[in-house]
């Protein structure tokens, strides 16, 4: 019996020599999946990058679209809607079959002013697929310069601008309401146009215009040369230069440029009366005038023009955006550059709308910016 526990004794040593031989394999085993580790983290980082940098680049295109879409219709809507609702009672012994008051903002929203919902009293929903802002439509030209509305092609996606003269409040209702200028100015005063619905009315669109044109440099500042792209890609990767980063994904943005086309009033009619006449006079403001040129043409709206329309639907699917990458060099010296796949993403910029345009006509904004991988 001795001598067996003798024999046991003298084996365990020789597991020695094999558990010595182990260490360098573990060793290679723990650099391997450090290794792997890191390379998985340089990985999904980059990744992380590209899809930031996609988001971030379309953000700029969903935020120019949705401001357009406020300012081409429930900015004016709202706008007047809280300002021009000041009652305007008929005249007395007058015969004419309307409603005995109107507000001056009926007078102005029945001649095709401004875009509104049908009802005075309703508001675009939150859930609707696309808000019913629009104007009064007329097809003939002596409606639209009595302030009957505004040609049927101002609500679709293609508007056509004629060189007539707008009306921006409703002639009829001038004449039998007691929507009068009484004023002890002289007539220099009167071709200025001093009367506060006027004012307002080119006030706020001379604000939209501005908002208009405010972000739409900053959406072109933002997306010149892929320069927002590549700098948020390269801030969030470390696996190029600035110099080199995005740039074959700004390539894969670069046709997809948006452009968008306004509708402005050269001419417009103004109607008016002293409290002592009968039928209205009109107020021509023109853009020939030295006097109204500071405010005319008058902006009303801004739509996409055609190239972007073909190009905001292809946009609702996605648009692919790839770029290589470098792997980091690694304790195996293998070179990994001939293995590795570039990074990909697809991205989307989406509204509620079939045709992705919620600019114009029912401007609905609405557009977000969604990610596949």
């Amino acid at each position: 019996m001795k001598r067996y526990f003798n024999y046991l004794k003298n084996q365990k040593a020789q597991i020695v020599l094999p558990a010595i031989l182990l260490i360098p394999t573990i060793l290679l085993v723990i650099y391997l999946l450090f290794e792997t580790a890191k390379l998985s983290r340089f990985k999904i980082r980059s990744q992380f990058a590209l899809d930031s940098a996609a988001f971030i680049e379309l953000t700029s295109y969903s935020n120019f679209l949705n401001a357009v879409a406020y300012v081409n219709g429930a900015f004016p809507f709202r706008v007047f809607r809280e300002n021009m609702m000041y009652p305007v009672p008929k005249e007395e012994e007058d015969d004419y079959e309307g409603p005995p008051e109107i507000t001056y903002y009926d007078l102005f929203y029945q001649a095709g002013a401004f875009p509104a919902m049908a009802k005075q009293d309703s508001n675009p929903r939150d859930d609707a697929g696309r808000w019913e802002l629009k104007y009064v439509e007329t097809d003939k030209q002596e409606d639209v310069e009595k302030g009957e509305g505004r040609p049927k092609s101002w609500n679709t996606d293609s508007p056509q601008v004629n060189d007539w003269k707008y009306g921006i409040n409703k002639q009829e209702w001038v004449k039998h309401y007691k929507y009068v200028y009484n004023s002890d100015e002289d007539e220099d005063d009167k071709e200025n146009g001093i009367f506060s619905p006027l004012t307002l009315y080119i006030a706020v669109y001379k604000m939209f215009e501005n908002i208009y044109e405010n972000q739409k440099k900053v959406y072109e500042r933002l997306t010149a040369g892929g320069e927002f792209f590549r700098k948020s890609y390269y801030y969030n990767s470390s696996s190029c230069k600035l110099s080199q980063c995005g740039k074959e994904g700004v390539r894969a943005l670069q046709p997809y440029k948006l452009g968008l086309e306004s509708v402005t009033m050269k001419d417009m009619n103004w109607f008016w009366r002293n409290s002592n006449d009968t039928d209205p006079g009109a107020l021509l403001l023109t853009h020939t005038n030295p006097k109204h040129a500071k405010f005319m043409p008058l902006y009303q709206f801004s739509y996409l023009d055609k190239p972007t329309k073909s190009k905001i639907k292809k946009m609702y699917t996605g648009i692919d955006i790839r770029e290589p990458i470098i792997p980091p060099d690694n304790y195996f010296r293998v070179n990994l550059k001939k293995y590795a796949k570039k990074l990909h993403v697809r991205a989307a910029l989406q509204c509620t709308n079939e045709s992705n345009n919620c600019v114009w006509p029912y401007p609905t904004p609405k557009y977000q910016v969604r990610l596949f991988p």
